[in-house]
């Protein structure tokens, strides 16, 4: 059986929680860095959200797809200024429309 002695478990604790805790930050930093390029109030921020719910037999279908691309397109025009017009919504109805499946 495999020993520790309270200093070895201490360091070895330390040192991976130490890890833990700068993974998180630089998950932290990359997200504000998002935040702040999509929120630059520039022209010709261009979006396209696809959400689709049933797919074709022999694909599982998903819930909520739909509800994720109304959340998403209500976050990029009040939080990031996007204008409406240029964001483009694909859901199951449009590849009904086109015969896609």
């Amino acid at each position: 059986m495999l020993e520790f002695k309270r200093r070895q478990f201490l360091q070895f604790a330390g040192s991976t929680l130490a890890a833990i805790g700068l993974s998180q930050l630089d998950l932290i930093r990359q997200a504000n860095q998002y935040n702040r390029v999509v929120a630059q109030n520039t022209r010709g921020k261009l979006a396209l959200l696809v959400g689709i719910n049933n797919y074709p037999i022999g694909i599982s279908s998903l819930r909520g797809c739909l509800n994720d691309v109304q959340m998403q397109y209500e976050l990029l025009v009040h939080r990031y200024g996007f204008n409406p017009k240029d964001i483009r919504i694909v859901t199951d109805d449009f590849f009904r429309a086109i015969n896609f499946y």
